[in-house]
This record gives structure tokens, C-alpha cells and sequence, in this order.
């Protein structure tokens, strides 16, 4: 795979201005909204049991989706680490669809492939749906066979696709990858089956999308949360076994070490709440959005500052990290400090 060098950027991925990137974020909000609303539309017809389901709409969805993230990725990328809805049932599947995307830009996949992929990323949870919420949310151990309705879903996913209307080409694109993504990179996951091929492409880019939206969510039964750095950082010490180790790389240089939405401990004894990552430059730092509490206990946003400032005498940098953390740990929500005006 040619992945994209920097000097082959195109201008319109150069890094936008902060007011450009609000008017970037609303558009990619909007998209969002359409793609969780088009999945919910397939699933409640398939548990109505509907004889037709036709996936027109998700299509064109997708197809809008990859017209807008061809002209800005890093957006795109960001909105999906930011939580937007509470419902995980399908805001998970449109972050997966986000970040599979993303990669797939990165990587230089064509407009078809990149809708293709689209596609097959949102639908890759499908099969949940036959699943009952005691199970899917249950807070303690599963017993053995809720632990096997789990990891059915795969196979349940591949099946109900071919439910769907669509032509066969459409549906033998995809079809594969929504069996594979919980399968890692050695196949040693599930569903345990007397499988010998690698995995396909999409197979590995929706696995480690969706692992990273899995580790970065707050759920019901999860009793520490990860911020996205030590999540990308967990995931880097698996490549090889669960991660194709150059789509782990391309996918962290998407994110940067300091991922949009994770919350950062300065040494000033700030919070600071990371608002934009620089990608493809390791060398610097993130631009920030400073939080502090109110009477109410509440956090709200006191100014923006970029940690790659310097002190011009000493060079030192003018703030250091000394910790992160998931945001939800302090009940913050940071949707509502994105692109707002000071």
C-alpha cells in the first residue's frame, strides 16, 4: 500500500484555519447525524421483518460522507473520538465507519472504495441487533452462552447483509470484512473457525477502528476508562498479533499521540482538553482548550493555547503534559468545548 507522503499533501488538506475547522466540524456533525439515522432506518426494518430493505439512502449517505472527508479527514477523524451521541448501539458503528474511512483516505483508496468501505464499517455490527440489551449491556461476567451470542454477531452481520437490497457486487464487496473483524491479524480471534486466508483490507482497517472506538467509549460495564493516547498505545504493543503493524502506524499518524478529546493534566495543574492533534508531525504538540470550574462545579472553556509554544529565552516548552485521561473520569462532555467561540 502507497501511503501519502507529506509533500504530496493536496493544498486542500493543508491545516485549516480554527473558524474554517468549525464550519469543517458542523458539516461533518450534520453527516453524522444522517449515517446514525440511515443505520437505525436498516435495523428497525430488518427487526420489523420488513421483506425489502433497501440501503439507497445509507449509500448516498456514505457517498456524501467521503466527498466531504476527501476535502478534510482530520475532521472527520476528530468528530468521531468526540462521543457526539449517547446511544452506543449505533453511534459506535458510525465512529468505526469515520475512522475506517479516514485510514482508507490515508492510504489512498479510490472514491468507490472509500464508499465501499463506508458501507461495510456501518453495517459491520448488524448482527447486535439480534441480541437482547441484557445481554449487550450486562454489567457482570457473561456466562458461557452470552459470551457465544457475542461473538456470533460477526457471522450474524454477514448474514443479515444479505438480507439487504443491493446488487450481488455490492454485497460480495463487503460481505467478507463483517466476518472478519473480530478475527486479529493472526486469526486467533472469533468466530473460531477453520479460516487460512489473511484477512482482507477492509477486514483489518474496520478491526482496529472499531477496537479503538471499543477502548475509548464509557460504558455500563466498564469500570476504568482509557484515554485515547494509552489506547492507541495498547493497541501499538499488539501489532504484529491482533493489528496489521502499517495500518496501526498510518492510523495513529491520523490521530496523533494526543488524539482529539483526550484530556490532559499540565504541569501548571490546568486541565486542558485537547481541541486539534497535529497528524503527520510527530514533532509537535497539540493546540489546546483550557477548563476550569465554575460555582456549579461544572467545566467550562477559559482560552485556547497551543502546547508547542516555547519560551524564546530557555526553549523549554511554556507547559508540560505530566498526565492524561479519558475525559469522563471528570464528567466532561467535550463535544460542548469544540470550535465554540472564547
Amino acid at each position: 500500500v502507497e501511503l501519502v507522503k507529506k509533500s504530496e499533501t493536496p493544498q486542500a488538506e493543508q491545516e485549516p484555519s480554527y473558524k474554517d475547522k468549525a464550519e469543517r466540524w458542523e458539516r461533518a456533525r450534520k453527516d453524522y447525524t444522517y449515517a446514525k439515522a440511515s443505520l437505525e432506518e436498516v435495523a428497525q426494518k430488518i427487526k420489523d421483518k420488513k421483506s425489502v430493505v433497501g440501503i439507497g439512502k445509507t449509500v448516498r449517505v456514505v457517498q456524501d460522507m467521503v466527498t466531504n472527508l476527501i476535502e478534510d479527514d482530520e475532521v472527520y477523524a476528530a468528530i468521531s473520538t468526540l462521543r457526539v451521541f449517547d446511544d452506543y448501539t449505533f453511534t459506535h458503528s458510525v465512529n468505526v465507519a469515520m475512522l475506517s474511512m479516514c485510514l482508507g483516505r490515508r492510504i489512498n483508496l479510490s472514491r468507490r472504495s472509500l464508499t465501499s468501505l463506508g458501507i461495510c464499517a456501518l453495517f459491520h455490527d448488524l448482527g447486535k441487533i439480534e441480541i437482547p440489551n441484557e445481554v449487550l449491556h450486562k454489567k457482570g461476567q457473561l456466562e458461557d452462552g452470552e459470551l457465544k451470542l457475542i461473538e456470533e454477531h460477526s457471522l450474524n452481520s454477514a448474514r443479515l447483509l444479505l438480507k439487504l437490497k443491493a446488487s450481488p457486487d455490492s454485497k460480495a464487496r463487503i460481505l467478507v470484512p463483517l466476518f472478519e473483524h473480530h478475527l486479529k491479524y493472526d486469526l486467533s480471534g472469533y468466530p473460531r473457525a477453520d479460516w487460512k486466508k489473511p484477512l482482507t483490507l477492509f477486514g483489518k482497517i474496520i478491526s482496529i477502528a472499531d477496537k479503538y472506538d471499543t477502548l475509548t467509549s464509557s460504558r455500563t460495564y466498564r469500570k476504568s476508562l482509557m484515554s485515547p493516547d494509552r489506547a492507541l498505545g495498547y493497541m501499538f504493543d499488539r501489532t504484529g498479533k491482533d493489528y496489521d503493524p502499517i495500518l496501526i502506524k498510518v492510523f495513529i499518524n491520523i490521530l496523533g499521540l494526543y488524539p482529539v478529546g483526550t484530556l490532559l493534566r499540565l504541569d501548571t495543574d490546568e486541565l486542558a482538553l485537547v481541541v486539534s492533534s497535529p497528524s503527520r508531525d510527530f514533532s509537535k504538540r497539540p493546540l489546546v482548550c483550557v477548563l476550569e470550574k465554575d460555582k456549579k462545579g461544572s467545566y467550562k472553556k477559559r482560552e485556547i493555547i497551543n502546547l508547542d509554544e516555547r519560551d524564546p529565552e530557555t526553549g523549554n516548552y511554556i507547559r508540560e503534559i505530566t498526565g492524561t485521561y479519558h475525559p469522563a473520569t471528570f464528567g466532561i462532555q467535550p463535544v460542548q468545548h469544540m470550535f465554540s467561540s472564547n
